[in-house]
């Protein structure tokens, strides 16, 4: 599969290969399901996860050059995905008024702490989408969610999430992590290597 990125003006490299290992991971469960991908770039999850057969798929991002790309990719592929250029915090309040519902619910965040004396704040935000999410998360649906913050350890990340789960009295069954791709590798002596931390998890109730 050839893709087109911007290696000048985009994101990193132009492409979030850390997640290129997730990307086919979370395909494998998106056939019949409404999937949808929150701060999706370009909307790579959901294009790999349309190329699996997802029902319906729509990525949300702020950003118009990402989002265009991510089109333009989609239309090279004869994929069908709904492009939201917004503010995610915004569209997820606003579908969560509606009661929406999605099968699969991915959230890929940018860091919101580039520093630990912002760790407060940015626990604030990372709480909020994760409320917004689990009621939008139909009862048997997963949730996909990842940081990657430095800053903060996959036990913090565990925490915030099972207290989303607490306030919107929703059950999850905790399935699995979700790490960076292999060709980013983890130093045991240097813990800021394993930035991305990654949980999967299903909505029991």
């Amino acid at each position: 599969m050839s893709i087109l990125v911007d290696v000048l003006n985009g994101q990193k490299t132009g492409l979030y290969l850390d997640q290129a290992a997730n990307y086919h991971l979370i395909a494998t469960m998106a056939k019949n399901r409404r999937v949808l991908d929150c701060f999706s770039y370009q909307g790579l999850f959901s294009i790999f996860c349309a190329l699996q057969g997802a029902k319906h798929c729509i990525a949300v991002d702020q950003s118009a050059a990402a989002i265009d790309i991510g089109k333009k990719n989609a239309d090279s592929l004869g994929l069908r995905i709904d492009w939201v250029c917004e503010n995610a915090f915004d569209w997820l309040r606003k579908k969560e008024k509606e009661k929406q519902k999605f099968d699969l619910i991915i959230l890929d965040p940018p860091s919101f702490t580039k520093t630990k004396v912002q760790k407060e704040s940015a626990f604030r935000g990372y709480h909020e989408i994760h409320l917004r999410a689990l009621n939008l998360l139909e009862v048997g649906g997963y949730l996909a969610s990842f940081c990657c913050s430095h800053h903060i350890m996959m036990e913090e990340w565990k925490e915030l999430i099972a207290k989303a789960s607490w306030e919107t009295h929703t059950r999850l069954r905790y399935l699995n992590c979700l790490p960076q791709s292999a060709d980013h590798p983890i130093l045991f002596n240097i813990p800021e290597t394993e930035y991305l931390k990654g949980v999967l998890a299903q909505k029991i109730d």
